[in-house]
């Protein structure tokens, strides 16, 4: 297995088979290409790569100083390298709070996911609360969090 984690690009995305969740989500906010962009630009994010085809796309979107939103984008390939995929999340993780003196980085999970709320919890998040109506599409989604000092695991 041919493991690659390179900078994150815009164009990336276009490798991506979003779950129908996602879909929804990220349709409800921007076309996809803005999407992306706005992640290129705004803070560290990376491609995970095994054996040439994109497993995924993450990173943490800084928001002001001392704070960032993580993201996670998996391809359908994700499901074949679980172990790949959260150590790069922990690795990304960890060099975003480094390299930016982060002391909190915020995600929010779909209710309806439960395998990505189980995911952040493995990740040393911890739940906040319910965020009823939020984003465009008024739709119910949980707030994790992860303050520095907090355990990343992996």
């Amino acid at each position: 297995m041919d493991k690659v984690v390179s900078p994150f690009r815009a164009a990336d995305i276009q490798e991506i088979a979003l779950s129908e969740t996602a879909k929804r989500h990220f349709s409800s906010i921007a076309p996809m290409s803005v999407i992306a962009q706005e992640y290129e630009l705004r803070g560290p994010a990376w491609t995970l790569r095994v054996d040439g085809n994109i497993v995924g796309c993450g990173g943490v979107m800084l928001l002001w100083s001392g704070v960032g939103e993580a993201w996670v984008m998996p391809n359908a390939l994700a499901a074949e390298y679980p172990l790949a995929c959260f150590r790069t999340i922990c690795q990304g993780l960890q060099h975003a709070i480094t390299a930016h003196n982060l002391r909190r980085v915020q995600s929010v999970v779909h209710e309806s996911v439960p395998a990505e709320q189980r995911w952040v919890v493995r990740l040393g998040f911890e739940f906040e609360g319910v965020m009823r109506g939020y984003g465009p599409g008024g739709e119910t989604y949980l707030r994790y969090a992860l303050l520095v000092g907090g355990v990343i695991h992996g």
